[in-house]
Order: C-alpha cells, then structure tokens, then sequence
C-alpha cells in the first residue's frame, strides 16, 4: 500500500463510505437503469437517486433520465443541508470531534501493532497526528496516489446544486450535528477497526473503483453492494453504525418529505440503496411502489 497522510479540510461524506472513489467513465450499462428510482404510487413526483459524493469529470453524463427527474424536481433533501449549514462552524465541530482531548493520544487508544504500522506508513512525524482519532484518520487524512483527480465539486450531489441553482429549495435528512456524530461516537475498538480497514483495503479498494462506477452506471444495485460485501463481513458493527442504522432513522423523515405534495429528489450514497437493509426495501416494506429508471 502506498497510502500517504494529507490533512483535508472538507465536509463528512458518508454514503457507504467506500463510494467516494474515482472510476473510469462510463454510460449507463445494457440494463438501461440508473441509480435512480421513482415512487410510482405517489400523486406527484418523488425520486431517490443514488450518488457517489466525489468523481472526476470525465465520469459525466449520469444520463438523461437522471437529468430529467432532476429537472422535474422542485426539493432537493441530501444527507444533510449543506446550503444552510455554516461551515466555519461545522468545520470547528468536526475538529474538535476528530482530536483527543487533552492529554489523551492515539498511542493509548490503540494496539501496538496499529500505531506501529502508522508509524511505518505516515510521511510526517508521528506528533502530528498523535492526538487525532483513527477514524478521523483514516477519513481526512489517508490519501492513495490512484485518487489524485477525484473532487467533491464532480460529486452528485454537486452536480444536482449547480444544475438546479443557488435558488433550490433544499433539505438534509439529518442534522449536521447527526452527521458528524455518525463517526464521532464510534467507540475506540470501531475507530481502530475503521483505520485497520482503510490499511488493509486501501489498494483493493483503488482496483475496485472502475468495478464500482460501472455497477453505479448500470444501476446494477446487487453488483455494486457485493464489491463491499466482505468488509461488511468482516465489521457488521460498522455497516450498521454508517449504513443500516442512518437508514432506519431516514424512512420517517423521507415519508414527510412525501406527504409535503412537492416534487422532491432524495440524494444520498448509493450504498444507502442497496445491500441488505437499503432504504428501497425499507420503503417497499412500507406499502411503497418504487420503479427503478
């Protein structure tokens, strides 16, 4: 693993976690679909697409019906409202979530052998991160070379922004004080998991990324979730802290969402839409129609 330590200042993106990758470009697939489904028994449109939070920019078009459901929509509900949220302040709470308090270093909160190899890999010196969490590290601070050209401005959810305009009505389906909370709470044995995997995985996981933006493309669901199926193995705590247990909490507030008669787009990570406990089973449990298109 040629893994290198960059401090980035950026928002959480959690859609699965594994998603936010680069990946050749690509139409959708002989399928036809998209990550894209509608709610067919509702009076009025209401879709959920999937997304990857970061891409680069030859991994454009999605396609024209991603375009057109984007088009028919007049909300936009991401993960969380990062039209409103103030991102000096978000960006201070995520500090001060990422770092030990004092007096409390990485050195105490994890195995010999898990510092040791930090230790070997890092490029800086080791007082420079020794106050800060694994999954902050392994999150905001572990880079791969495969992923020099991917950006959040590429990523779905931007793109919906810039296509829709700063004028959109917009929401989040958690708060952002939820959203950081997703990894802040992790305990010291998920957050030393969180990081092991990032080490372990890191150049499967760039061999992977073609794999994944086609199964994306295609709207392939089931190809898609079975990429991540053995680190789902592996850690099931985690999957259900990122993915299984933010579902749950969603149904509700995209059933508001629902009864509200707009035209409304959901925007969250693919991985939220597939794999045991998706939000598109949960939603057909229900007494929901949904069509994938």
């Amino acid at each position: 693993m040629r893994s290198r330590f960059i401090l980035r200042c950026s928002t959480i993106v959690l859609a699965g976690l594994a998603v936010t990758r680069p990946c050749g470009a690509a139409e959708a697939g002989d399928s036809g679909k998209h990550f894209l489904w509608r709610v067919t028994n509702l009076d009025h449109p209401f879709y959920l697409l999937g997304s990857f939070h970061a891409l680069r920019a030859q991994d454009y078009p999605l396609g024209k019906e991603v375009d057109q459901a984007i088009d028919q929509s007049k909300r936009f509900v991401f993960e969380f409202d990062v039209k409103r949220t103030d991102q000096t302040k978000y960006q201070k709470k995520l500090f001060d979530a990422a770092h030990y308090p004092a007096g409390v270093t990485l050195k105490q909160k994890v195995r010999p052998e898990t510092y040791a190899y930090a230790q070997k890999i890092a490029k800086i010196r080791s007082s420079e991160y020794n106050d800060i969490k694994p999954w902050a590290i392994a999150f905001f601070m572990m880079s791969h070379p495969y992923f020099h050209n991917v950006y959040s401005y590429h990523g779905v959810e931007a793109y919906v922004m810039r296509r829709v305009g700063g004028l959109a009505d917009v929401g989040g389906l958690e708060s952002t004080d939820e959203h950081i909370r997703v990894l802040s709470d992790m305990i010291d044995v998920e957050s030393e998991v969180f990081l092991l995997q990032a080490f372990v995985y890191a150049d499967k996981n760039a061999a992977n990324f073609s794999k994944e933006v086609a199964a994306y493309k295609r709207g392939d669901s089931d190809g898609l979730a079975a990429i991540d199926a053995l680190k789902d193995h592996q850690a099931p705590f985690l999957t259900a802290r990122l993915i299984n247990h933010r579902n749950t909490l969603w149904i509700p507030r995209i059933e508001a969402e629902m009864k509200t008669g707009k035209p409304t787009m959901i925007v969250v990570g693919a991985r939220h839409l597939c794999g045991p406990h998706n939000v598109i089973d949960l939603l057909r449990a229900r007494g929901y129609k949904l069509e994938q298109l």
